[in-house]
């Protein structure tokens, strides 16, 4: 799903309410963070937008890959 097809989907936003561990609390606000996003929601919605890329290489047979500056495949990552 390209980009623009996500934020198509991002206009119709229901809210939802869960609940995390501390642990996972620090870890997402120091993605916010890190990725100078404003609300936790954001980096969800980037999280989820990530896990849809690597869902939909995993579906056509491929896996994603960590790749250095060189272009050496550094890890590669497959969903199971």
């Amino acid at each position: 799903m390209s980009s623009a097809a996500l934020a198509a989907k991002a206009v119709a936003a229901k809210a939802f309410t869960f609940t995390i561990d501390e642990n996972t609390e620090q870890v997402l606000d120091s993605l916010k963070s890190r990725l100078g996003k404003t609300s936790r929601a954001e980096v969800l919605r980037k999280a989820i937008a990530l896990l849809e890329v690597a869902t939909l290489a995993k579906d056509e047979g491929n896996d994603i890959a960590i790749v250095d500056r060189s272009g050496s495949i550094v890890t590669r990552i497959m969903l199971v």
